[in-house]
């Protein structure tokens, strides 16, 4: 991972995680590294990890689920306006999907992770994508 990549507020697993604290929120991002809520101390950047995309985390997104075919299925935000398309054909829910995102002028971004997500979310709706 680099800094460029980030925006305070992304979640991502940070390098001393345990199964506790299985991520955290970035608070403070600089050239050389960063700092989650919580934490005190910077954490250079790459020892970090970002957190893969799942059909947990959109639900905690608040997303809601609707089926088009077996390999097939979109999510939608509340007001049915930013809208995301799975194709996967592992199984599993935890597995990395390419993530399809549209919006009304935009098309064809792929996510793999939840940073990503927030970070393409933030710049179409502008508007932090929270959890419920």
């Amino acid at each position: 991972m680099i800094t460029e990549e980030l925006r305070v507020g992304n979640y991502l697993t940070p390098p001393e995680s345990t199964s506790s604290q299985k991520y955290a929120i970035v608070n403070w991002i600089t050239p050389a590294g960063i700092r989650f809520k919580g934490f005190g101390n910077e954490v250079i950047v790459h020892r970090c990890k970002p957190i893969e995309l799942t059909e947990e985390w959109m639900a905690k997104f608040g997303f809601e689920k609707s089926y088009i075919g077996d390999d097939f299925f979109e999510w939608f935000d509340k007001e049915g306006m930013f809208g995301v398309a799975f194709n996967h054909t592992t199984n599993g829910i935890t597995c990395k999907y390419p993530l399809h995102i549209w919006d009304a002028s935009f098309t064809g971004a792929v996510c793999l992770y939840v940073h990503q997500l927030q970070n393409l979310y933030f710049a179409l709706k502008q508007t932090e994508l929270k959890t419920k």
